[in-house]
C-alpha cells in the first residue's frame, strides 16, 4: 500500500515531503516506514477502502529525540485530498498524542514554498524562516 501510494503523489508532493524528487523509496526506508518503534516515532495513518481496496490519503509522523521531550513533525496528504482539512485533523492528532507522551517541544522543518504546511503549522507554531527552509515550533508545556 506504502509503494503504490509513494508512486501516485505528485513530484511537488514529494519534494515538499522529502526535500527532493525521488522516483522510489529504497527498501530500508520502506521497511522504516511500515515498521514503527513506537519508543522512538509516531506515525498517524489515514486511508480509504474504495471498491474493496485500501488506500493511503496521508501520513504524519513524528521521530521523537532521545529524550522524548520533542520530537520533528512531517506529514503528506495525497494530492486529490490536500486543502479538504485532512493535514490539519492528522496534525492536531498528532499534537494530541504527544501530548498524551509527555513531549514537551514539537517542530517541522520545511521548503520555504510549502505554503500550505506552513500555513497549516502557523494555526499552532511559532515560526522561523531562512532561504533554504521554514522551522515551526510549538511548545507543548
Amino acid at each position: 500500500m506504502w509503494l503504490e501510494r509513494f508512486q501516485n503523489f505528485s513530484e511537488e508532493s514529494i519534494r515538499y515531503r522529502f526535500f527532493q524528487i525521488i522516483k522510489d523509496t529504497p527498501h530500508e526506508v520502506r521497511v522504516r516506514y511500515c515498521n514503527i518503534d513506537y519508543d522512538r516515532e509516531i506515525a498517524i495513518v489515514t486511508e480509504l477502502t474504495e471498491n474493496g481496496r485500501r488506500k493511503i490519503l496521508g501520513i504524519a509522523r513524528v521521530s521523537l529525540e532521545p529524550d522524548r521531550k520533542a520530537g520533528e513533525i512531517a506529514f503528506i496528504i495525497a494530492d486529490p485530498w490536500q486543502g479538504l482539512g485532512l493535514g490539519t485533523k492528522m496534525v492536531n492528532h498528532a499534537i494530541e498524542v504527544c501530548e498524551d507522551m509527555g513531549v514537551e517541544t514539537l517542530y517541522g522543518i520545511m521548503l520555504p514554498d510549502n505554503y500550505r504546511a506552513i500555513n497549516l503549522m502557523k494555526k499552532w507554531a511559532s515560526h522561523s524562516h531562512t532561504q533554504k527552509t521554514a522551522q515551526l515550533k510549538k511548545f507543548l508545556t
